[in-house]
């Protein structure tokens, strides 16, 4: 009995190996789909090929076989290939061309069947197939409304993000509110002429509207540049709703040369301080050369709110009006060659311009120019503050401080930073404190053609209070050419002067050849400040003033005046 046991299941066994290596052993007619091999991104919109890797999976000759394939589960025509194909080698065949549009996920899948017009045994290895295809953009597309490329910030990002570009790219965005939060990692073939843009179709910044409410820190952001490289927002609104995470846009992960012009930002009305609440933020990672140009920034805690772990170089907020921060209108941390520049700032809470820890980038120094700075409260108030940032250059700005506290009412307090070039300054404070502090361990290299001035006892601080301007000069060894006059600013926020006093007194600038409003200052004897009163610009008249008549005037005829002024 042992034995006959044992030979059943000896024949068993062979039965079993004969089997396998019929199905499974080495096959005489057996071939197979590899690779989809074209097209490989980033390809573009239109015609494009349609190739295949064919192996030969058997032990004799390929001679034919058919080639099935499919798009998006829509079959395709078969191809019917014939050639000569020796066991284990490979062939790329053209199956074809299809038309690729923007915007669009595709998947490809491909298969042979009939190996030398025999069935194929073992159909394991003859498909293969590739997911989530995009064109690559190239042009102008719309964005939202009717019959769009896109349907929504979504659905554009993804298709940048798995397609990337190959040219300039202009996504139109159509009027409306779109409820969505983007973040945009690095793009395939952006560059410097391949840039990507995401504009109002109208070109009205509140016509389209950006909006989002985050609710933990780890996804606190409307707009995300992830990464991204050479990314542009213009003529948009961008919204955040959150209460305890309000930050609207977040640059982070180096993200670099990205620009965002004629926006409006909607940061959260809070009474917070924090940094969640922030604006505009850049995160822990080195995010260089971004430009803010020409925005509307409302509320939050902070406006713009830049910092590093390491340095960050060449970032520029130029040109942007702030209003309402509870905090600070603008905060730079571990900045290299800064530019904030023509910016009018009017925050709610103590800081308007504050820089810490702020450098030249190589031989490029910071700069701070051309800006309206208004500060109020009855507490702490700050227009200008450098502490531990040296190598800046602070030109022409127009500083008004309201704040009624007693001492911490500062337009201009410098802390802890040397190599500070002061120049056509109009430093105000039409409350008790100062116009100007330097602590001892500070250092301008210059500071003249400004104009100091206060209605407090003690017009500024050097080593010690300095009550006038002559007791300043005295202490300083600076500013023989400033003054100390009131400036008649237009009111506590519209900061153009009217004071003849400060006609002509400047000194000129290289950079800074038009004022805030883009009036030309004169090339040699410009006005202090950063409003040119008298534009340089030749044959140019103006009504000033309507004299006549004055109220309360009588009714019928009456005699009118008009006061005509060269500028």
């Amino acid at each position: 009995m042992m034995n006959v046991r044992f030979s059943i299941r000896k024949n068993l066994c062979a039965c079993i190996i004969l089997l396998c290596c019929q199905i499974f052993g080495a096959k005489a007619q057996d071939a197979g789909i590899v690779a989809i091999s074209a097209p490989v991104e980033p390809f573009p919109e239109g015609q494009q090929a349609i190739e295949v890797v064919l192996e030969n999976f058997g032990t004799a000759l390929l001679s034919s076989t058919i080639i099935q394939w499919e798009i998006n589960d829509i079959p395709q025509p078969q191809v019917n290939w014939a050639g000569t194909l020796n066991p284990s080698e490979t062939q790329v065949v053209n199956l074809g061309n299809y038309a690729f549009s923007a915007g669009v996920a595709y998947k490809i899948k491909a298969w042979s069947e009939y190996p030398n017009t025999v069935p194929d045994v073992d159909p394991y290895n003859d498909t293969s197939q590739v997911a989530d295809l995009y064109a690559a953009l190239n042009g102008s597309y719309t964005l939202g409304g009717v019959s769009p490329t896109f349907m929504d910030f979504g659905h554009a990002v993804t298709t940048l993000e798995k397609g990337g570009i190959t040219g300039a790219v202009a996504i139109n965005v159509r009027s409306g509110t779109y409820a969505e939060q983007i973040s945009i990692p690095e793009i395939r073939g952006a560059s410097p002429l391949h840039t990507i843009t995401f504009q109002s179709e109208t070109g009205d910044s509140t016509a389209v509207t950006l909006t989002h409410s985050s609710s933990s820190r780890s996804d606190n952001y409307t707009l995300q540049i992830n990464g991204a490289d050479h990314i542009s927002f213009r003529h948009l609104t961008l919204a955040a709703t959150g209460t305890t995470y309000g930050r609207v846009l977040e640059i982070s992960n180096g993200g670099h040369f990205n620009q965002f012009s004629n926006n409006v930002f909607q940061g959260v009305i809070t009474t917070s301080i924090h940094d969640d609440l922030s604006v505009i933020g850049s995160g822990a990672s080195t995010d260089n050369h971004n430009v803010f140009y020409r925005n509307r920034i409302l509320d939050g805690s902070t406006g713009i709110l830049l910092e590093a772990s390491g340095r960050e170089n060449g970032n520029s907020i130029e040109q942007n009006l702030f209003e309402q921060q509870q905090y600070q209108a603008i905060y730079v941390i571990n900045q290299e060659g800064v530019t904030i520049k023509g910016n009018q700032v009017q925050p709610q809470g103590i800081y308007g311009i504050r820089l810490y820890n702020a450098s030249p980038a190589g031989m490029t120094n910071g700069e701070i120019s051309n800006n309206f700075i208004t500060v109020g409260g009855t507490g702490l108030a700050y227009g200008i503050y450098l502490h531990s940032s040296d190598g800046q250059h602070v030109y022409a700005n127009n500083v008004h401080i309201t704040s009624t506290h007693a001492t911490a009412g500062i337009a201009a307090n410098i802390v802890s930073s040397t190599n500070i070039a002061l120049q056509n300054n109009i430093l105000v404070n039409s409350g008790p404190g100062y116009a100007i502090y330097v602590d001892g361990s500070s250092g301008l290299t210059a500071s003249d053609h400004n104009d100091l001035f206060t209605l407090g006892s003690q017009m500024g601080y050097w080593g010690a209070d300095q009550a006038d301007l002559a007791a300043w000069q005295g202490a300083s060894g600076l500013d023989a050419n400033s003054i100390s006059v009131d400036p008649l600013y237009m009111s506590d926020t519209d900061l153009h002067i009217q004071s003849a006093a400060l006609f002509d007194k400047g000194i000129p600038i290289a950079g800074l050849d038009v004022d805030i409003d883009g009036d030309i200052r004169d090339p040699s004897t410009p006005d202090i400040g950063a409003d040119e009163y008298r534009s340089a610009v030749g044959d140019d008249a103006g009504i000033a003033a309507l004299l006549n008549p004055v109220i309360p005037f009588a009714e019928g005829e009456s005699s009118h005046a008009r006061r005509k002024e060269s500028h």
